[in-house]
């Protein structure tokens, strides 16, 4: 005959383990998601960051193009290629 103290033990055992696991993941869903957060905004800053200087560089090239400016200067002073300063 198994003892109600052991029984109490098994259950005892049984809903510590389970608020445990419930706690850890909760703990770990949070904290992953807060760093994937900041993380994606991160790149996504980056990346709009990049965008907008291209986006600068080609006005400029195009400006300068459309003033006759010499092609080797608006490729050292864009950083664009002849062929993409070409396509504008």
């Amino acid at each position: 005959m198994v003892a109600e103290h052991e029984i109490g033990f098994a259950e005892g055992r049984r809903k510590g383990r389970e608020a445990g696991f419930i706690k850890g993941f909760a703990e770990g869903f949070a904290k992953g998601f807060v760093e994937s957060f900041a993380e994606g905004k991160k790149e996504g800053h980056a990346e709009g960051v990049s965008e907008g200087e291209l986006k600068k560089a080609r006005k400029m090239a195009k400006s300068l193009k459309a003033q006759n400016v010499a092609m080797p200067i608006i490729v050292k002073s864009s950083g664009l290629s002849e062929e993409e300063i070409n396509s504008l």
